[in-house]
């Protein structure tokens, strides 16, 4: 319960303060000094008997005396006028906020304008960052490129926001010059790029997509009558060469490799003489051709005949020289080797087959002929051939 404090007036009197009185504060203020509590106490003490004497209420000096002095204990308690709470002054009720005391609103996390938080690793979450800071691309609206409008400056620009291109043209913004309808013109955070987007824009080649490389079968008749398909040549004047042939020519080939025709032409390789059959042994020349071929009959030999006389196919024949033979005569002294039998006619001079033998086997009509005699060898006989 509050109570309303009392003064003592300019005669002693102790008086109650009413409101829109004017008071000295001096004693009030201070009132905390123990001192000055003593020298009102003596103020008091002095003035008591006035009190008791003029006081026109029911109290008595006593009730005085003990209110007085619950005053002035009281004033004793209280904090001087010229302490500040948070820089408010104590001259009357004081009303602190969450800013008096550094707090944060609840409310106010995470909310626009409000406070960002901090996630469980002490970083702010991606969802409170700002979209050009993450590189994301912000669309502005379409951009005139043959006026610059909105205009666009080289190197200038937030990172992220981007343009379409809705009016093709050659505003140089950046080292490009070539704009064309759907175009994005985007701003990286140090200068604009290009982003094709044209809806011309060649998409594939042939069915192919990429780095495509063009081939025969890519282009249908590439070839038309009277042009000249050379890019070189594009430029330079030419006569009409169409209707110069009157119908498709034959075209004729010889040498090594022969045949002729209008379109697709059968060639053969030229004929070398040989007669087509199969031979165990073929002469090839330098052109891969074969020019000569014979059949060589197992363990033969190619020799000449030396002799004045044909040899017949089956004479038994000795070696005269290296490359030569002569038919073997029986004789009574050995003096040579017998190396086989002829294996076809040999005519004088002319070189034949002669089938190499280590045995002579004979029948008895070449040994007759062999001997000079008939039926044969004589039993008992001696005979060399040479």
């Amino acid at each position: 319960m509050l109570r309303k404090p009392l003064v003592l007036d300019d005669a002693g009197d102790m008086q109650r303060l009413q409101p829109g009185d004017l008071i000295d504060l001096t004693n009030v203020q201070d009132a905390a000094s123990a001192t000055h509590v003593d020298q009102q106490l003596a103020i008091v003490n002095t003035n008591l008997i006035a009190v008791q004497t003029t006081a026109n209420s029911a109290a008595t000096a006593a009730d005085l005396l003990t209110e007085v002095t619950n005053r002035i204990q009281e004033d004793a308690l209280l904090v001087p006028k010229t302490t500040t709470v948070n820089g408010k002054a104590l001259t009357s009720d004081i009303n602190l906020n969450s800013a008096d005391i550094g707090s944060v609103d609840i409310a106010s996390i995470g909310i626009p304008g409000g406070i960002v938080p901090l996630g469980a690793d002490g970083k702010v979450a991606m969802s409170y960052m700002n979209d050009s800071l993450l590189g994301a691309m912000i669309y502005q609206g379409v951009w005139d490129a043959s006026l610059n409008i909105p205009a666009l400056v080289a190197g200038t620009g937030s990172k992220g926001h981007y343009y379409k291109v809705n009016v093709a043209g050659s505003s140089l913004i950046d080292g490009n010059d070539v704009w064309g309808l759907g175009d994005i013109i985007v701003f990286d955070g140090l200068v604009w790029d290009k982003i094709e987007g044209s809806a011309t824009d060649v998409t594939s080649v042939f069915g192919r997509v990429g780095a495509v490389v063009l081939m025969s079968s890519d282009v249908v008749d590439a070839l038309l009558p009277g042009a000249i398909p050379n890019a070189a040549l594009a430029n330079t004047a030419v006569a009409d060469l169409s209707g110069i042939n009157t119908g498709d020519q034959t075209i004729v080939m010889s040498g090594d490799i022969v045949g002729s025709g209008t379109g697709a032409i059968v060639t053969a390789l030229s004929q070398t003489g040989i007669v087509p059959g199969t031979y165990s042994v073929l002469t090839i020349d330098d052109k891969g051709r074969a020019i000569a071929g014979d059949n060589v009959i197992p363990n033969t030999l190619k020799m000449f005949n030396a002799d004045i006389t044909v040899l017949v196919a089956g004479t038994p024949v000795y070696a005269n020289v290296s490359d030569s033979v002569k038919q073997a005569i029986a004789t009574t002294k050995l003096t040579s080797t017998v190396i086989g039998l002829v294996n076809s006619d040999i005519v004088p001079g002319a070189q034949g087959d002669i089938k190499e033998s280590n045995e002579l086997v004979l029948d008895t009509a070449q040994w007759d002929l062999i001997t000079g005699g008939s039926g044969g060898l004589v039993f008992g006989a001696t005979y060399y051939l040479s």
